[in-house]
């Protein structure tokens, strides 16, 4: 958003749509995130296999390499893909054995540009002949060289990927090694590669035929053949974020096994709990079961499912089936069993099993029956009475009291009936050993309308199973760890990962390709806190120090959840290790003495695992009695919640596992008695919470209602799901731009996906975000103070990125006198415009959790501000005035000052931290977009390098030497031999170009138009280049070596004489009106010419044709602060210098430039020529920086009067400093390597390499990042000029390289 600098003629661009983006992204926060898996059995190759991932990464401070999927169990003997502290991606395997490699590929370029997305292929084939073809990585679709001597896998050399070992996605094994960054469509084909044809690299991408970038295809369409332990995690399933999205990957509930002794509460492993309700008839019957289940070993009473009971019980009615050695039993704890008189059970064969029972009389052979594949099995003579069922059932488990058994296998189709099947219908549901559907009638079987439990067992979740009768589901509860925390059980369908510390709060709409229309959900869990997170961030055991974590987002009016203990380690009269409730804005710390209930000012209502409630730190009442009659919050109690959030003050209703008599005798149907009452506190301000002390002290979230004990209140219902429309590249903080501050003090850390800032130390610091505003659209980004400690020491807005941002000094920083934006500050909610304050304040957002969203017009600079779901007055307003966003244009709080570009700017100091979230569809404001690429507009310009190119050709000094490739027909070119001393040549169209008058003039020097007589050059201007004569006499273009050409389109041979200036000039002007070619003869008077620019030229280049000694004069309108009285010399080092002469002291217009009467730019009666340069969106770039005298440099946005694109081409000159002009482009240096080649445009040298691996700056999707310290490009507090042409537009492709 650069206003003044817009492109006349195009209004608004729309938005667009780029076909297929990932379902969802998702962060790992380099801390604790991570997913883990262990396939049940061999894969289909251990030499071939292709890893595909789309990645946004966002390490800072590598220590070591960071992985993104690893197959080993620890840190001495793995494999995988990695990104290594050199920031270049890499594939190895590690041996411990001897301490070597067995393999160790990495790619020559680097992997900088944490502004975008990019698509990681690696393909193994260890079968290949040739071992440099075994490891193969690919980036954006093209293979990518190795760099150094890489270690190739030998031909004998297992793979580790893909084997019935530990796979990690994001961790090391067991080190405390994670990866750090976004990822999307993580894709391993077993068993399949590139190099063998099993897949080609356009399986998983594809080239856009309108920008030439590479872009997602999607997976689902391509027809992989995932083999055994493949898998897709496209991260859709928004309460399983581990889930496989191969639908061919169906292998049922997959279970380890669990403890065979001592249980004890808490101990639970490895089954999925469902309920059984009054499907079989109250628990009389009559009833029947059936199943599929293949034991991966027989043990000793394997239990594979069991009706009625509970987890301890050893004869309160529970009912189930086991396997014991091969043999089938039914039969009632401590009373009796019926056994078959066969072992029709094999390890590792999938049986089909059934039991049916009359519901009268004894269980015996008589009333109950065995199947197996649909064979009645003999039974042993036993007879024992029946028992009421209750409505517990599990899969997978039987219980005995104080032992339980486990089963060690695959189960599906899991069926339950309330009538009795007889022997011809068990015989059709076997169906020959093919499972089918119970849902509709077939053959012999009659009994669907019977059928109140069916779990097929094919969906894709790892959480819970679908039961297809019932509103109610089985859930899995391997989320439940042993009192070690290392849970035995699994239970998986598909080949799914299981997620640690990864939830809904890690997904976002961000993506590699924006889809302005795609939604998704985010389900409640938990969120912002500490201590550990399972089962898709739904269940939390603490670390010893009173943990806490609230929900993900915030309640709403007439909300109801439960809250299920799992595990606890304390007695009741220990009552706040374990506590649930409601956390308000302003909660004190998450973590120490301040996260329990018994801790004043503590923000939190709730209740304790002795059913004690509690207000702000203080008991409240009596304490409450559960269902079972006793004072005790026990495993597989659930505590209730109701709040009602409709006034200034919010009501909570607690139950003790129960909704019929809630703590203080209320009722929230009617509204009455609450059992806590929330002063001055609305739905805006609070969240679900709770409390864990260790890792045995285990609480789950229950927000959906199918996962629910009780039924609501009437009247009440789930906390309300958020959705989310528009994916593309979001926006994150980048630490990197913070060296803003000259290295005096910079961020500590960002973490959450480069989505969270903290400063841990009185030091104050600036940071930048990853991108700049476009010049048009409406967005809205939420910022939320995260200081615990609610220092509130945060400003945060729209800052220019032209500006050097000191410190923040309170209350200076980004505030400060001297700086353009508009920044609020959390503390005292004080608003400045153009760093002055504008004596109005606002609402203060000086709580931890407190949320200001703020809100901009990108076409007219207008911001409002929303803080904790209130719009703030408008400027000027006073007592409430049109403050809706809504409105036409009212309530705004300021108006960015035009001519700047802008991005999101935060100052800190004293321990503060602050993140970035979306806001959800409900809250959006009409016409507003979250502040991502699927929002921006289409630039004028779609495809730049129908403007701009560079080639790369051979001279080879023969006549009619043709080169082609431009693209385009060029209109101005400049040459230069890359390999030895000699001069640059600027030839354009106006000027003409033939064999008998070349007209090339040389910019490092003060030569006259084709000074010299040499005819030897150029002999024509091309439709897709130029053609060059032999060149023997002046090795400009033609003589022999590597040539570069930089290449410009400007209005062809269509040149017109403009008549806006008062001197009359001829231009060939692009038709993106951002770039001339001027021809004008001097008059030795101050004057003004037409330049034939839409707007103003941003930069101008100046050179007199027909005499010598008059240098190459560069106009750049960031050059000083009063750029029209100074300027710079194209053909010397020298710094910048102020003649009023030259420009005659006025800046350029619209329509016009002014020139003095310096003979440089105006001797009577000579010619000259003018290259003149606008910002133009998705092209032309011109702007500044400071430097830092840092290594790890600033981070340039290119200036191009919208939100920046990849350059092609970037000169750099320092202001003033006596330093080159230095270009870099993306032909001579593809991407980001340690030693790119740079030329001098001032000087004749060859290309320059010698940087030491310590390169002066790499291309980024929207700008240039600085790498080098140093006077030519990073002398801390100087100002550097540049101006820049554009490879591909950051809106649409946010691409690293081009």
């Amino acid at each position: 958003m650069s206003f003044g600098y817009q492109v006349l003629g195009f209004g608004a661009f729309p938005s667009r749509e780029k076909g297929y983006c990932p379902a969802a992204a998702v962060y790992f926060d380099g801390a604790a995130d991570y997913m883990t898996w262990t396939p049940l059995q061999a894969g289909s190759s251990n030499r071939k296999c292709t890893i595909s991932f789309w990645v946004k990464d966002t390490m800072t401070g590598f220590g070591a390499s960071s992985p993104v999927l690893v197959a080993g169990p620890h840190n001495t003997n793995y494999a995988g893909v990695f990104i290594t502290s050199a920031e270049r991606w890499l594939s190895e395997r590690y041996n411990s054995s001897d301490g070597t490699d067995a393999w160790n590929e990495q790619v020559n370029g680097f992997s900088r540009d944490i502004s975008a997305w990019r698509h990681i292929v690696v393909s193994h084939d260890h079968t290949d002949g040739t071992a440099g073809d075994r490891v193969k990585i690919f980036i954006n679709g093209v293979l990518e060289a190795a760099q150094g001597s890489p270690t190739n896998p030998g031909t004998s050399q297992d793979l580790t990927l893909g084997s019935n070992t530990l796979h990690s996605i994001c961790k090391l094994g067991s080190t405390g090694v994670y990866f750090s960054g976004w990822l999307a469509d993580i894709i391993y084909l077993d068993g399949q590669s590139i190099e063998a044809g099993d897949v080609a690299i356009g399986d998983f991408g594809e080239t856009d035929a309108s920008t030439g970038m590479w872009v997602p295809k999607n997976p689902a369409d391509a027809g992989f053949t995932f083999g055994t332990n493949g898998f897709w995690l496209p991260f859709n399933d928004s309460e399983n974020i581990g889930a496989d999205g191969n639908t061919g990957n169906t292998k049922g509930l997959q279970l380890n096994g669990g403890l065979t002794s001592n249980y004890s509460p808490g101990t639970v492993t490895g089954f999925a709990q469902f309920d059984c309700g009054t499907g079989v008839n109250s628990g009389n019957g009559p009833y029947s079961v059936a199943l599929w289940a293949t034991p991966t070993s027989l043990g000793s009473n394997d239990g594979i499912f069991q009706l009625g009971g509970n987890f301890t019980s050893t004869d309160s009615g529970s009912l189930r089936i086991a396997a014991s050695t091969g043999s089938i039993s039914w039969c009632r704890a401590g009373v009796g069993n019926l056994t078959s008189t066969t072992t029709p059970l094999s390890a590792g064969t999938e049986s089909f099993i059934g039991l049916t029972h009359t519901g009268t009389g004894n269980f015996n052979s008589t009333n109950t029956k065995i199947y197996h594949n649909g064979t009645s099995q003999g039974l042993s003579t036993d007879s024992f009475a029946q028992s009421t069922l209750t409505t517990f059932g599990a899969i997978g488990m039987q219980t005995g009291g104080t032992s339980r058994q486990d089963f060690t296998g695959r189960i599906r189709h899991f069926m339950v009936w309330n009538e009795v099947l007889d022997a011809d219908e068990m015989l059709s549901l076997y169906n020959s050993g093919t499972p089918i559907s119970p849902e509709s009638n077939t053959g012999n079987y009659d009994s669907s309308t019977g059928l109140v439990h069916y779990f097929p067992m094919t969906e894709d979740s790892g959480i819970y199973l679908e039961d297809k009768k019932n509103t109610k589901r089985a859930w899995i509860q391997e989320h439940i760890g042993d009192a070690a925390g290392t849970s035995t059980g699994t239970a998986k369908t598909r080949n799914s990962f299981t997620p640690y510390s990864v939830g809904q709060e890690n997904k976002a709409v961000d993506g590699p390709n924006n889809v302005s229309t795609h939604s998704f959900t985010k389900y409640v869990a938990w969120g912002h806190g500490s201590g550990t997170l399972t089962n898709n961030n739904l269940t939390l055991a603490g670390g010893g120090s009173y943990d806490m974590r609230v929900s993900n987002m915030r309640l709403n009016h007439l909300a109801y959840w439960e809250v299920r203990c799992d595990a606890r380690s304390a007695p009741t009269s220990d009552g706040d290790r374990t506590w649930a409730g409601v956390g308000s804005t302003g909660i004190p710390a998450f973590t120490g003495t301040n996260a329990h209930l018994t801790s004043t000012n503590v923000k939190i209502w709730g209740v304790d695992n002795a059913w004690q409630p509690y207000a702000d730190g203080t008991s409240s009442g009596t304490a409450g009695t559960d269902a079972a009659s006793d004072s005790g919050w026990d495993v597989g109690e659930v505590a209730c919640f109701a709040i009602r959030t409709d006034g200034t003050d919010s009501d909570l209703w607690i139950g003790a596992d129960q909704s019929t008599a809630w703590i203080g005798g209320g009722n929230p149907a009617t509204g009455t008695t609450p059992t806590l009452t929330i002063s001055s506190k609305t739905a805006d301000q609070l969240y679900a919470a709770i409390g864990s002390y260790s890792s045995t002290d285990q609480l789950t979230g229950l927000f959906v209602e199918n996962s629910w004990h009780h039924s609501p209140p009437s009247g009440f219902s789930a906390i309300t799901a958020d959705t989310y429309t528009g994916i593309g590249n979001s926006l994150v903080w980048d630490i990197e731009h913070s060296s803003l501050d000259h290295a005096t003090s910079v961020i500590d850390s960002v973490t959450e996906g480069r989505r969270r800032a903290t400063v841990t130390s009185n030091n104050s610091s600036t940071i930048f975000s990853s991108m700049a505003s476009p010049e048009s659209g409406k967005f809205i980004v939420r910022f939320v103070n995260r200081d615990a400690s609610n220092n509130n020491n945060i400003l945060v807005g729209l800052a220019s990125t032209h500006l050097d941002i000191p410190l923040y000094t309170a209350p200076a920083g980004i505030g400060s006198t001297g700086n353009v934006g508009i920044i609020y500050r959390f503390a005292g909610g004080y608003l400045y415009k153009d760093g002055a304050h504008n004596n109005v304040q606002y609402t203060a957002a000086e709580a931890n959790l407190d949320n200001v969203d703020y809100a901009w017009d990108a076409s007219t600079g207008k911001v409002w501000l929303r803080v904790n779901g209130t719009w703030q007055d408008g400027e000027g307003e006073t007592g409430g005035g049109s403050d809706d966003i809504s409105g036409a244009g009212s309530g705004n709080v300021g108006t960015l000052t035009t001519g700047h570009q802008y991005a999101f700017a935060a100052s800190m100091w004293d321990t503060t931290s602050i993140s970035i979230e979306e806001v959800p569809d409900a809250e959006m404001p009409a016409g507003y977009k979250n502040f991502n690429t699927s929002g921006f507009p289409t630039p004028s310009v779609t495809t730049p390098t129908d403007y701009f190119n560079t080639v790369l050709y051979t001279a080879n000094n023969t006549d009619g030497h043709e080169i082609t490739g431009v693209g385009f027909a060029p209109d101005m070119v400049i040459i230069k031999d890359r390999d030895t001393v000699a001069s640059h040549a600027i030839f354009d169209r106006v000027r003409g170009v033939s064999s008998t008058a070349n007209n090339y003039m040389v910019p490092n020097n003060t030569d006259s138009e084709n000074q010299g007589s040499y005819t030897n050059t150029m002999v024509s201007l091309d439709s897709d280049g130029f053609t060059l004569d032999d060149d023997s006499n002046d090795q400009r273009v033609n003589y022999g070596g590597s040539m570069v050409a930089w290449c410009w389109k400007a209005g062809g041979t269509a040149t017109t004489t403009s008549p806006a200036g008062s001197l009359a000039s001829t231009s060939s002007v692009a038709a993106h009106g951002g770039f001339s070619i001027v021809s004008y003869t001097g008059t030795g008077s101050a004057t003004t010419v037409g330049h034939g620019l839409s707007r103003a030229p941003g930069m101008m280049i100046i050179k007199q044709r027909d005499d010598t000694g008059n240098n190459w004069i560069v106009y750049h309108d960031h050059n000083t602060s009063a750029p029209e009285t100074d300027y710079l010399i194209l053909n010397s080092n020298a710094a910048t210098a102020d003649l009023n002469t030259i420009f005659n002291d006025t800046a350029p217009t619209a329509t016009v430039f002014s020139i003095g009467t310096s003979g440089h730019v105006n001797e009577d009666d000579h010619k000259y020529m003018a290259y003149c340069f606008a910002r133009t969106p998705n092209a032309i770039g011109i702007g500044s920086y400071y430097g830092n005298g840092n290594a790890d440099g600033p981070r340039v946005f290119v200036d191009d009067g919208s939100c920046g694109f990849l350059p092609a081409f970037v000169m750099i000159k320092a202001m003033d400093q006596a330093e080159s002009w230095w270009i870099g482009d993306n032909k001579r240096t593809a991407y980001q390597q340690d030693n790119p080649p740079l030329l001098e445009l001032n000087t004749t040298a060859a290309d320059e390499t010698g940087w030491s691996g310590n390169p002066p700056f790499d291309f980024m999707s929207n700008g240039f990042k600085i790498k080098r310290t140093g006077g030519a490009f990073n002398t801390d507090g100087k100002v550097y000029l540049y101006i820049a042409f554009a490879a591909s537009s950051f809106a649409v492709n946010n691409r690293p390289f081009s």
